[in-house]
């Protein structure tokens, strides 16, 4: 299924997205239920992230859900979920809903760098709009993240050191001169 921007909502509150699934009849878990790694760290204490939704076209069913939070002076994802099965809809008619809502969120925050936690699924998404993989030394530690606060690079090698499957990947500051330039003539 082709995805618009008519079919992508937000900016909700986490409290705002619980609901919104819940009325579906679909169960959304929020950050401590899903953040048992993460307890502690910038991921789990950034305050106020936003949630954007895609929503099926026809039936308005929430789809999928992808969240990020701003911690210093970068962005850090809250979440990606897909509930193309829990909705009951064809699967034609909600596939890649996860990887659109990630292209749409992803395309809004391009003026900080970018830090998710990625799991197998999600991966191939992040690592198709952008994002590459955290490299780390021999010992464990991350390798040339200067623009990243040291607390998130903490939470990381932490990660990384307790042999997490989810792994972090990041995407560089983005600013296209094209589009700015348009912006300047206008």
């Amino acid at each position: 299924m082709a995805y618009t921007d008519n079919d992508f909502r937000g900016p909700y509150s986490e409290a705002d997205v619980y609901d919104i699934f819940d009325k579906q009849g679909i169960y959304y878990k929020r950050r401590p239920e899903r953040y048992n790694l993460l307890v502690g760290s910038p991921y789990d204490q950034m305050k106020n992230p936003q949630y954007w939704i895609a929503y099926h076209t026809k039936s308005n069913k929430p789809i999928a859900v992808h969240g990020v939070g701003e911690w210093k002076n970068v962005y850090l994802g809250a979440g990606l979920a897909s509930y193309g099965i829990e909705t009951g809809l064809p699967k034609e008619e909600t596939e890649k809903a996860g990887e659109a809502i990630a292209n749409h969120v992803v395309s809004m925050h391009g003026d900080k760098p970018f830090v998710i936690f990625a799991n197998s699924k999600s991966k191939p998404i992040f690592n198709g709009v952008g994002f590459s993989d955290v490299q780390f030394d021999e010992d464990g530690n991350v390798i040339g993240q200067d623009d990243v606060p040291e607390d998130v690079v903490d939470t990381i090698e932490r990660l990384k050191a307790k042999g997490s499957a989810s792994e972090a990947v990041r995407k560089l500051l983005v600013r296209y001169a094209d589009s700015w330039f348009v912006g300047l003539r206008v």
